[in-house]
C-alpha cells in the first residue's frame, strides 16, 4: 500500500497536478517531504515544532533536503518548539549547519508563535511547509502527523508562504546560530 502512495505522490509532484490529498502518518509524511524537496527549485519554507523526529532523522529526508540545498535552493526554517539539546543531537541539523558554514542560503529561526486554524469552534495548532510557493503540507494533527497537502496549488501555497514570511520576519523571531551550536565556522 505504501508503495502505491509513494507512486501517487510522485506523479502528483512530477506532473504538477493540483489535487488536495491527505497525509496520515510518519512514513507518508516522509514521502510528501521528499517529493516536495525533490521538485522544489528555488525555496523551501518549513514552520515546525523542532524537526527532531523519526521522519526528519531518516536518511531519505536528510538526503532530499541536502540535494535541494546543493541545487542552490533557499531554505528558511522556523521552529516553535525549539529544543537545543535535541538539535545538537540531530544529524539533520548537523548537516544543515555544515551547509550554512559553506555559505548556502539557509536561515533558521525560533519563535513562540503557535499558528492555528479554527475548526468546529476549536483552535487546532498547525505546522506548514511550502515549496516554491507551489506545493504545501499543512499539518493539522502535530502528534499523529496528519496533514492536508497539495503538490501544485499556487494560490494556497502563496497564502501559506505569506503567512510564514510574516512570522519569520517578526522582530521577536530569533536567529539560531547553528555554526556556534556545532562549532563550525563559515568557510
Amino acid at each position: 500500500m505504501d508503495n502505491l502512495y509513494n507512486i501517487y505522490i510522485h506523479n502528483l509532484a512530477k506532473n504538477n497536478i493540483d489535487k488536495l490529498f491527505l497525509n496520515s502518518d510518519c512514513e507518508k509524511m516522509k514521502t510528501v517531504f521528499v517529493e516536495m524537496f525533490t521538485h522544489a527549485e528555488k525555496e523551501l519554507r518549513i514552520f515546525a515544532g523542532n524537526m527532531c523526529n523519526e521522519t526528519t532523522s531518516s536518511q531519505e529526508y536528510i538526503n532530499a533536503i541536502s540535494d535541494f540545498i546543493e541545487r542552490k535552493g533557499k531554505l528558511r526554517i522556523l521552529l516553535n518548539n525549539y529544543d537545543e539539546d535535541k538539535i545538537k543531537k540531530s544529524d539533520l541539523f548537523r548537516r544543515i549547519a555544515y551547509y550554512q558554514s559553506c555559505g548556502y542560503d539557509i536561515i533558521l529561526k525560533r519563535t513562540d508563535d503557535k499558528p492555528f486554524v479554527r475548526l468546529n469552534n476549536s483552535e487546532i495548532n498547525v505546522h506548514v511547509s511550502i515549496g516554491d510557493k507551489k506545493s504545501y503540507r499543512l499539518e493539522f494533527d502535530t502528534e499523529n502527523r496528519r496533514a492536508m497537502c497539495n503538490m501544485s496549488n499556487h494560490a494556497k501555497a502563496n497564502e501559506f508562504a505569506d503567512f510564514f514570511d510574516k512570522c519569520f520576519d517578526e522582530e521577536y523571531a530569533e536567529v539560531i546560530d547553528l555554526g556556534a551550536l556545532f562549532n563550525m565556522k563559515e568557510q
